[in-house]
């Protein structure tokens, strides 16, 4: 029942009757298990704030899994969990979890998923758990987890091993439990999106976007433009973008007309997928949109092709090992190394990426795509 749970990016489950508090800590302590074959060996080098670890394991032997020596301070490890009521319930067995496995817990509260990868790289963590339900009804729950730099577990992929140790019995790591200390992470998350918000044209878009926390990032950073925002309420429910159907597209589009805005924008309860639709209230394919940001990032003349990639691991990792300053992930995810401090997917910086492209000229939505994209625009 418990291998039914796991997704393509996460773990999802009715919360209480699918995952609790104590099936979260148990798989928050398999992911800290497989979390510790990356960590280096006694003497060897390491860029992380993770400590040295002996390289065998203990009385129960799970090969390849590395102990944390005694009288050193545990590997730091990033909580953080979204606002929904399961939220703070699933996170407390999460963080006594990591905490026994001997992690060091920084504990952001509740924070947005590019919050949380943006934390990562910057408390020098080795990675992080995410307790999310988003792309679900409310009475979804959910985690997620990453590694290094932010790295994104997917699967198939390092999630897929969270499940097979989670299944083969999971080996303590320390006889001591780690500490526990919080960081507001939302300030330096928003500095590096400031850059962004300058030399914009007084834009009208509309808005919908089930997550309060991103919408009121996006909200305080247009604070110091002229752009106008009109938001069109979205319900917690499962949906997908990648469905022209789906009654959210139809709800902007509607709204774009009656307010003669320039772009209408859709994102995903995760803050991550983002789909555009033009001053016509006509839906953008993701790849002719990812294109287009390319083209206003480079100001090339000829439209170059964007790396497409089934999981948000792969997306990462090919941006991590600098193959190309921007990708495409599933259903509208757009990956950029900048503005955060390594590979990012962020539904903020997207939509302040496309306001930027949107204001190099005075041309429409529709006309702009039709300069690098001849009838792309035609959805």
């Amino acid at each position: 029942a418990v291998a039914a749970l796991f997704q393509a990016e996460g773990v999802r489950g009715v919360y209480l009757n699918q995952l609790d508090r104590h099936l979260a800590g148990e798989l928050a302590a398999a992911f800290a298990q497989e979390l510790s074959r990356d960590l280096p060996e006694a003497g060897a080098a390491s860029e992380t704030s993770g400590p040295e670890v002996a390289a065998e394991g203990d009385s129960d032997g799970v090969e390849g899994v590395r102990v944390l020596q005694v009288g050193v301070p545990g590997p730091v490890v990033v909580l953080a969990h979204d606002d929904r009521p399961s939220g703070p319930d699933l996170a407390r067995g999460v963080c006594l979890a990591l905490r026994r496995m001997g992690f060091q817990v920084v504990d952001l509260g509740v924070a947005t998923r590019a919050e949380f990868g943006f934390a990562i790289p910057q408390v020098r963590a080795v990675g992080g758990v995410l307790v999310t339900g988003a792309g679900g009804g409310p009475e979804q729950a959910g985690l997620e987890f990453a590694g290094l730099g932010g790295q994104p577990w997917s699967r198939p992929g390092r999630l897929s091993a969270v499940l097979a140790a989670w299944e083969g019995g999971v080996t303590r790591l320390a006889r001591r439990s780690g500490g526990l200390r919080s960081y507001r992470v939302r300030e330096d998350y928003v500095a590096p999106h400031r850059e962004w918000c300058h030399a914009l044209r007084p834009l009208r878009m509309v808005w919908s976007c089930s997550s309060r926390l991103v919408t009121r990032t996006l909200r305080h950073l247009l604070q110091s433009t002229a752009c106008q925002l009109f938001e069109v309420d979205a319900a917690q429910r499962q949906r997908d973008l990648t469905d022209r159907a789906d009654r959210d597209f139809a709800a902007v589009a509607d709204r774009i007309g009656k307010e003669r805005a320039h772009l209408g924008l859709v994102v995903g309860e995760e803050g991550q997928q983002v789909r555009l639709l033009d001053e016509r209230g006509i839906l953008i394919p993701t790849e002719h949109h990812a294109i287009w940001l390319q083209q206003g990032a480079n100001r090339s003349g000829k439209p170059e092709g964007v790396p497409s990639f089934p999981t948000r691991e792969g997306a990462w990792g090919a941006l991590q090992a600098a193959k190309s300053s921007q990708a495409e992930g599933p259903a509208g995810c757009h990956w950029f190394v900048e503005p955060s401090p390594g590979p990012g997917c962020d539904a903020i910086a997207t939509v302040l990426r496309t306001l930027q492209a949107l204001s190099q000229s005075d041309a429409s939505l529709s006309e702009s795509l039709e300069r690098v994209l001849p009838s792309a625009n035609r959805g």
